[in-house]
This record gives structure tokens, C-alpha cells and sequence, in this order.
């Protein structure tokens, strides 16, 4: 409604409509509806831009926004324009990128995760461990935001093949209040969930690993629904534990069910 509403506008002072651009993008980034999240960011720099000069935090924090949502898209050509605004972005930003500030902390999460959706994970671990002291230092009640970066944490762990470092950070994470589902969100604990059951899966610890990632799967499909991404990678991790402990004919319906699901929302010929 607030999308069709800013297309019908006719005249909103750049300030205004920065700021509502920048909610309206970072919500179509929650949904993971990215180009429509990319094309509100992108007015919002230029809203800021506009208002402000382009070496302000609002405008930079819109910028490194913008290459957050550019990275999620996952192609080449995001890719391409994620670095182009990022190093315009750290250029621009200059001595503040040294500092304990916001601009320096939405620069990192930026930075990690470009670096992370290419999945170069050395420097995407670098920036999250920068953006999660930044974070607990200058916003330390932003479980949201804690969320996010403990995540990627936990995950850029798991890829290094630290099995046992990274099951020890989620159980870390799934004991804090502060990351409660009540203040996450259960689908976002459930994302927890199946790392946690990954990590084990890999260290063999199949029977742990099983109602974990049965409960995970079950949580988000029940939110988001079946034939969605992360339902579907969720359900393809139970089925990977199945095989893992040798049991193919339990993991053949799951994983056919995850196949025939991906192609009908995908396409194909989607790898």
C-alpha cells in the first residue's frame, strides 16, 4: 500500500521522502522481494543525497543499505553495482569508517554481506566480527540487528569447516534473552535451529542433528510456507541428515518433495 501510495505522489520534500523510501526498501528486503527493495533504496541515497550532500550518514547509511539488498540478489550484475556504491560509499564516508559511529557499523554489515552472498567468506567473517563489537557497543538492545550478525557469524564458521566452534556459538545464541523468538521473530531461532543441526550432521551427531532440523523446517513452513526458499532448504538439510546416517529411504521423499517444489517456484532450469 505505501509502495502504490510513493508511486502517486506528486510532490514530497527530499527528506520525507528519504526516510520513507528507506523503510519501504528495508521492508521489501525482509520479504526478499530484493529488486523492489533495491529500486526504494536507491531514491532514498538520492532523496538523502538531495537534502543532505552525499558524504551525510543518512545518505551513506541508504547507500550501504542498498548494497546489503544489491547483494542478496545474488548475480553478477548486483554484484557488479553492489561494489561500484560500496566503494563510492567508503570513499565518500572516509575517517568515519575508523570510528565507533552507525555510519562505521552499516558499512561493515554491508561489507560482510557482499562479501558473504559470494560467498568469499575470510573477509565476510572480518567484517561481521567488526560489525558485531560495533553493534553490542552502540546498539546493544537491537536484537534484529544482533540476529543478522551473530547469524552470518555462526555461518561463515560453519562454511570454514569449524563444526564444533560454530555449534558453540549457536547454542550461545539460542540461550540469549535477547535473542528470544518473541523479539526475533520464530522463523529467524528457526534459521538457528538448522545451522545448529548442520554443524552436528557434520561432527556425526546425527540423532541431535534429526529434531532439530525437523523442528526447524516445520517452524518455517508453518510461517512462510512450503514453497518457500528457506522451507525448502530447511527440508532439504532434514533430508541430507537422513542420508548422512544411512538411511536413503527416508531422505528420497523429502529430498524429491524439496526438488519437484524448487522447480515449480524457480523454474527448471534454476541451479
Amino acid at each position: 500500500h505505501a509502495t502504490a501510495a510513493l508511486r502517486d505522489r506528486l510532490q514530497i520534500a527530499a527528506v520525507a521522502g528519504g526516510s520513507i523510501h528507506a523503510a519501504v526498501g528495508d521492508a521489501w528486503r525482509s520479504l526478499g522481494e530484493h529488486e523492489r527493495a533495491a529500486s526504494h533504496l536507491r531514491q532514498a541515497a538520492a532523496d538523502y543525497t538531495l537534502a543532505f550532500g552525499d558524504d551525510d550518514p543518512l545518505a551513506l547509511k541508504a547507500n550501504y543499505g542498498l548494497v546489503r539488498t544489491l547483494a542478496y540478489a545474488g548475480n553478477a550484475e548486483a554484484f557488479a553495482e553492489a561494489a561500484r556504491i560500496l566503494e563510492s560509499a567508503d570513499a565518500r564516508a572516509g575517517a568515519l569508517l575508523q570510528g565507533e559511529n552507525e555510519v562505521a557499523l552499516n558499512a561493515a554489515i554491508a561489507r560482510g554481506q557482499f562479501h558473504f552472498q559470494q560467498l568469499q567468506i575470510e573477509p565476510s567473517l572480518q567484517a561481521h566480527r567488526g560489525a558485531d563489537a560495533l553493534q553490542r557497543s552502540l546498539r546493544p538492545d537491537d536484537a534484529p540487528m544482533a540476529a543478522l550478525i551473530r547469524s552470518n557469524l555462526a555461518d561463515a564458521t560453519l562454511r570454514l569447516g569449524d563444526n564444533e566452534g560454530a555449534a558453540a556459538q549457536l547454542q550461545a545464541i539460542l540461550a540469549d534473552p535477547l535473542l528470544d523468538p518473541a523479539r526475533i521473530g520464530e522463523s529467524t531461532v528457526a534459521g538457528y535451529r538448522i545451522m545448529l543441526a548442520r554443524a552436528l550432521r557434520n561432527l556425526g551427531r546425527y540423532d541431535e542433528a534429526l529434531p532439530l532440523a525437523v523442528e526447524a523446517a516445520t517452524t518455517t513452513e508453518r510461517i512462510l510456507g512450503n514453497d518457500t526458499y528457506a522451507t525448502l532448504i530447511q527440508w532439504s538439510t532434514v533430508a541430507s541428515i537422513h542420508d548422512a546416517a544411512g538411511n536413503c529411504p527416508a531422505a528420497l521423499p523429502i529430498a524429491r518433495t524439496v526438488r519437484e517444489r524448487m522447480a515449480t517456484r524457480y523454474g527448471e532450469d534454476r541451479q
